[in-house]
């Protein structure tokens, strides 16, 4: 059957010239507030507004005469009705959320069905793996933007254009980024094609590069925040196994390395758990059980006991090692899994002083025994003491000094600054304990 289309428009159809001149003056507006907003983007992110908090805005052209909604109103209007079927609802229960434990079951007519936790896809969303997806979903985004706008573009020069930016531009603009970056050396002043693996990758060596190593960051170099810093990128950078990072205090919302782990037994709490573990040599925060694999470049491998735990930990120390003024720092030495008689355990601590020309009295206590030392000016003294471990508890060794000195800043709060204004104790190098263990019928208290 032949359809007849009407040629003609009526006046009524068309939109009158002041409301379509109104609609474009909207169109650039929103325009405008989308740029601001992608704008100001990162603001938010760096800088989250309270949802309580009212924001400082004027009229624009495009206001109206009308009552503007009420504050109450625009912060609490929700239209989820997982909290219930009142608007308000979510405002008033949303608190009682709780997202851990948190699974998701892949199940049905499938060959693997898994159920997945939260953490475990936190983890996935941020590993090369998926990544590798995303570019393959967005390859396929925009394979499906093309054929989609094909009625509307001229698509053979569209398909031209698109060939001669993959095959032509794109390998252009790479070969020129790349010539630009091998013109200069880098930031250590050598070139950036010479091979350093064979120096900085040692952790792959020593744990393949399908190991899978968390690194505990602390501070290298002392004052030079800069080593410090260059120390672990190279371990990073160089090394496919380095795939998790704890404990590492230069991050502003990095919870105390105590917080890790139960405060009696020493079972790690939300821990990565990676088979091996990277520890700096002077690093006297904590250490994981486990067998060590090798010391080199100053730090040393673990392959960890599963689950992990830690075999002592300590407190009252600056991320570094110095203890805090006026304060004594307390080393925890934990159970072991499944000890029934008190332990007598050996401890092995290194001690430096900041005062470059006064001793420094220090005094070292146990359930054991108390020992007060005197560290020459800018030197060390190594100590070896024992403690009882009981089998329900712990046991704890106390370090300290009733003398303050100044030295420089913490190296994980900022870079070098040059300023000596931090009141420190002493420094504790060294804190090794034995695999010696002696029974014992209880523990003094």
């Amino acid at each position: 059957m032949l359809v007849r289309r009407r040629r003609d428009i009526l006046s009524s159809e068309i939109t009158p010239k002041g409301i379509y001149e109104n609609r474009r003056k909207f169109i650039q507006a929103a325009g405008i507030i989308a740029a601001a907003g992608l704008g100001a983007s990162a603001f938010v992110r760096a800088r989250p507004a309270r949802a309580a908090t009212k924001l400082s805005v004027r009229p624009s052209p495009l206001s109206v005469s009308e009552t503007p909604t009420s504050f109450k109103d625009v912060t609490t209007y929700n239209n989820y009705y997982e909290f219930g079927t009142d608007k308000t609802d979510p405002s008033e229960t949303s608190d009682t959320l709780k997202t851990r434990p948190w699974t998701v079951a892949v199940e049905g007519e499938i060959k693997k069905p898994k159920v997945y936790d939260i953490d475990e896809l936190l983890k996935l969303a941020t590993s090369t793996r998926w990544a590798h997806v995303l570019l393959v979903l967005a390859a396929l985004v925009a394979a499906q933007a093309l054929l989609l706008a094909k009625p509307f573009l001229p698509w053979r020069a569209t398909a031209i254009s698109v060939a001669v930016l993959a095959t032509v531009a794109l390998p252009l603009e790479t070969v020129y980024a790349f010539d630009r970056l091998f013109a200069v050396n880098g930031t250590n002043g050598l070139p950036i094609t010479l091979d350093q693996g064979v120096v900085f990758s040692w952790v792959d060596r020593n744990v393949g590069p399908t190991g899978r190593v968390t690194v505990m960051k602390y501070p290298v170099g002392g004052p030079d925040w800069w080593a410090g810093q260059g120390y672990w990128w190279d371990v990073e950078f160089w090394n496919e196994s380095a795939v998790e990072m704890m404990a590492d205090m230069s991050l502003k919302k990095e919870p105390h390395w105590r917080t890790h782990f139960d405060p009696q037994t020493g079972a790690a709490l939300n821990a990565p758990e990676t088979p091996f573990a990277l520890f700096y040599g002077a690093d006297v925060r904590f250490r994981l059980a486990g067998r060590q694999v090798i010391y080199e470049r100053d730090a040393y491998i673990f392959e960890t006991e599963r689950p992990w735990r830690a075999t002592w930990l300590t407190d009252g120390i600056y991320a570094d090692g110095w203890t805090r003024p006026h304060r004594p720092a307390t080393i925890t030495v934990f159970p072991e899994p499944g000890q029934k008689t008190p332990l007598r355990r050996f401890l092995t601590i290194a001690v430096a002083s900041p005062d470059p020309l006064e001793p420094r009295p220090v005094t070292v206590s146990s359930n054991l025994g108390r020992k007060t030392l005197s560290i020459p000016p800018n030197k060390s003294v190594d100590h070896l003491l024992q403690l009882c471990v009981p089998p329900d508890g712990t046991g704890q060794v106390t370090v300290a000094t009733p003398t303050v000195s100044a030295v420089y800043r913490d190296p994980t709060k900022s870079a070098l600054s040059g300023h000596v204004d931090r009141p420190v104790g002493v420094l504790l190098r060294i804190i090794a304990l034995a695999d010696e263990r002696e029974p014992m019928e209880r523990c003094p208290t």
